[in-house]
């Protein structure tokens, strides 16, 4: 993770960006190493002052109802997420992905 160009995180149930994010993600947000674990990723990527701004709640509102539940939920949830944004005067391509840790 420290020599991929793309900001890679993954998310805690509260929605916090968990420790192994990839260190393009510092510098995308102009961040020191490590000062981006626990930071809440939609404060990041939808700011109020932002023209994205509205998409928060959408957002908020499907990762938290799926986060923990299964595929199927996801799957019927994820077409709803923004794909582009522009932050800071950047065009960012963002993909969702789920990643689960249930053992089977």
């Amino acid at each position: 993770m420290k020599h991929i160009d793309e900001g890679i995180l993954t998310l805690d149930a509260q929605l916090k960006i968990q420790n192994g994010y990839s260190n393009y993600l510092d510098r995308l947000f102009g961040k020191a190493p490590g000062e981006l674990e626990q930071v809440p990723i939609l404060e990041l990527l939808f700011p109020a002052e932002s023209e994205h701004a509205s998409h928060m709640p959408v957002v908020r509102d499907i990762l938290t109802t799926c986060f923990g539940e299964d595929v199927l939920s996801w799957n019927l949830n994820q077409s709803h997420l923004p794909s582009e944004i522009v932050l800071h005067e950047k065009n960012l391509s963002l993909y969702w992905c789920r990643v689960s840790h249930r053992k089977i």
